[in-house]
């Protein structure tokens, strides 16, 4: 996915290390564009069942606890949260390509 660096707004990768023009640190966890496709990804997030109970969560994806990795193009959000039932943490992950 094309973004707009938030620093200097030239076109690159989301799943840029860096800005290529302006050296700007990840890139894709400060931009409007990825963050709107997280929140839309979100709002079709489908449950997940827990490993542990069985209950069905839908995951919240807290913005304090996004960690993002990069990897062949693909920018990866991940979450721990509590299942809502028992309170087992599991690992929940968006992909923004």
């Amino acid at each position: 996915m094309l973004i707009g660096c938030p620093e200097c707004n030239m076109r690159i990768s989301s799943a840029a290390a860096r800005c290529p023009h302006c050296d700007f640190p990840e890139p894709g966890t400060k931009s409007p564009e990825v963050i709107k496709a997280i929140e839309i990804k979100k709002k079709n997030q489908k449950p997940v069942e827990c490993t542990n109970c069985g209950f069905k969560n839908k995951p919240d994806f807290p913005r304090s606890q996004w960690m993002f990795h990069v990897g062949e193009g693909v920018l990866y959000i991940e979450t721990y949260e509590e299942c809502k039932k028992c309170g087992d943490t599991h690992i929940y992950t968006i992909h923004i390509e």
